[in-house]
This record gives C-alpha cells, sequence and structure tokens, in this order.
C-alpha cells in the first residue's frame, strides 16, 4: 500500500510557507512588528533538532549494515512522526499569526448573540463557571483534561506511524490542517469576546489569557511575539473539534480508543470554563469537527481507492 504521509506533509508545508508570506505581508500592511521570543526561538530550534535526527534515521534505515535494526525498531516510522510534529507545530504558528491578522479587521463581535443562544437552550455560563470552581478536584480535572491536547498532538502521531497505520495517519494530518482552515474561516467573519471577559471573570489563567483580543480590534497591539500567542477564537472551539479528530484518529486502536473517548469527552466537557467558551461555541465545534471528519474522509478515499486497486507489481519491491 502506498505512503501517502509524505505527499500529504509536503501539501501541508507548502500551504505553511504560502501562509507564511501572508503572514509577514499582512502583519506589514497594519504596521505590527513580528518577534520570535524566547519560547518561539527555542521550539524552532527543537524542530530543525527534529528533522535533523529524522533524517538520520532515514539514512541509517536505508544502508544494508542497519536495515533489520531500522526494521525492528521502525526507524522510518519514527522518522515519520517526528516530521508530522514538526509539521504540525509550524502550521499552527504560521495559522496562529493569520488568526492575529484576522481578528484585528474587527468585524462586529458576535458574544452579545452566542450569550442569547445559550439563554435560549437554558445555559447560564457563570453559573457553571461558579460551580466548576467550587469544587476543586473537578477543576482540577477538567485543566488536565483541556490542556491534554498538547500530549495527544504528539502522542496521536507516534501512535499511528509506529503502528504502520500510514492512511489514517495521512489522513490525521490532512484533518489537522483542514480543521484549523475551518476555524480561521468561520471566525474571522464572526469573532466573539471570550466568556471570560464578557463575564468580568479576573481569576489566574482566564482574561489574562486573551487580552490581545481587544487590543488587536482597538490597533493598539504593535508589536506580537510568537512566544505570547494566545487562541483569539470563540466559535467554533477549537478544543472540541480536536477532541472529535483525536477519537476519530485511533479507532482502530482497540484499547486506546475507549479511553480516548472519556479523555476527549471530558476535554468537550472542560472548554467552556477552562477555554471561556461559550454553549454556541463547543456546539459549533461539534459540528464543524465532524463536517471536517467526512470532507477529508470522503476527500481521501478517492486516492486510497486509487492506491489499491490499481495494477500491482509484477515482482515485489
Amino acid at each position: 500500500m502506498t505512503n501517502r504521509v509524505p505527499k500529504v506533509l509536503t501539501g501541508i508545508a507548502l500551504l505553511t510557507a504560502v501562509i507564511a508570506v501572508v503572514d509577514i505581508r499582512g502583519a506589514h500592511a497594519i504596521g505590527m512588528a513580528l518577534a520570535l521570543g524566547n519560547a518561539a526561538y527555542f521550539a524552532a530550534l527543537a524542530g530543525c533538532a527534529a528533522i535533523a535526527v529524522a533524517a538520520t534515521l532515514i539514512v541509517l534505515s536505508h544502508a544494508s549494515r542497519y536495515r533489520e535494526r531500522s526494521l525492528a525498531w521502525r526507524w522510518r516510522e519514527l522518522a515519520l512522526a517526528l516530521l508530522c510534529i514538526v509539521t504540525i507545530a509550524a502550521f499552527s504558528q504560521a495559522i496562529v499569526v493569520l488568526d492575529y491578522l484576522c481578528v484585528a479587521l474587527a468585524p462586529p463581535s458576535i458574544e452579545a448573540g452566542l450569550v442569547r443562544f445559550d439563554a435560549l437552550l437554558g445555559f447560564h455560563w457563570p453559573d457553571l463557571y461558579r460551580w466548576v470552581r467550587a469544587h476543586a478536584e473537578l477543576q482540577s480535572v477538567l485543566a488536565f483534561a483541556y490542556h491534554g491536547s498538547i500530549v495527544q498532538l504528539i502522542a496521536v502521531p507516534f501512535m499511528l506511524s509506529t503502528a504502520r497505520r500510514h492512511d489514517d495517519l495521512a489522513e490525521f494530518m490532512a484533518l489537522f490542517a483542514f480543521a484549523l482552515l475551518v476555524v480561521v474561516a468561520v471566525s474571522t467573519p464572526f469573532p466573539a469576546q471570550s466568556a471570560f471577559v464578557h463575564f468580568g471573570i479576573a481569576d489566574a489563567n482566564t482574561a489574562s489569557t486573551v487580552s490581545h483580543y481587544d487590543l488587536l480590534r482597538s490597533g493598539q497591539l504593535r508589536r506580537f511575539s510568537l512566544s505570547e500567542s494566545q487562541g483569539l477564537v470563540s466559535l467554533p472551539s477549537f478544543h472540541v473539534m480536536l477532541a472529535l479528530l483525536f477519537v476519530y484518529a485511533v479507532r482502530h486502536f482497540r484499547y486506546v480508543f475507549p479511553a480516548s473517548v472519556v479523555l476527549n469527552v471530558a476535554m468537550i466537557v472542560s472548554t467552556p470554563t477552562q477555554g471561556g467558551h461559550y454553549l454556541a461555541d463547543v456546539i459549533a465545534g461539534i459540528a464543524f469537527g465532524v463536517l471536517s471528519i467526512v470532507v477529508v474522509r470522503r476527500w481521501m478515499a478517492g486516492p486510497r481507492r486509487a492506491a489499491t486497486t490499481g495494477p500491482r507489481a509484477t515482482h515485489p519491491t
């Protein structure tokens, strides 16, 4: 079976380069200075090191002296996983800057409408927030689930690659990129102030994590460091979309799948109180997450069928 991961990674890398050019020109056009910052600088160095390690593993795996060892220890698969993680990190950074530029366009903010929508469903965000904060153990569990997305973004590519589920890995990478593009496309015309800010929450790691939103919309943020980036998208919730993507990606792992369902259901539940999302954001995240899976699955089904039904080689390769 053809390994389509390199082709998908190449496509995402090219898209990252295009978005980076848009980011640089867009920032210049609005008079915003871009900077890496220490954290982003060291992350870039780590990415370069990961690429070097991946290249070394690939080269060694082709050497006859190490061929058996590379197959046993799955060096090529480990290299592929490293490249996937670097691709995720690079594409995410490019999208973050693009999202900042889109927020700076400052179309009408829709948080008041989201609050009214929640009220129609009988949901009152401050009540849930206060209730969760009053239960310290629940707050800790939800915080763990919410921030567990970073760990899963690393673990899932390694699992899929080392298990040699190349089709699933290619699909996951395409899904991740597509989902981020959907988030930007939807949130740009429909921006919303975080529930943390809207309801005047001043606890640690709440309103302070989205302070750039109003600064961008008012034109006061003139310098942006990638090391200080914030998640400014309210609708749809990307954490909710990620939760669906993670569960879908590991659906063929007999024992991991149930654990993934539990963890990611917890992550979805955590998004209102830990991410400052409205219930409308969660519902939109579920809808666009499912839509992303359906679209990418159908898009990639064609190449998969072509690979499995195409002419077979006369001799093994």
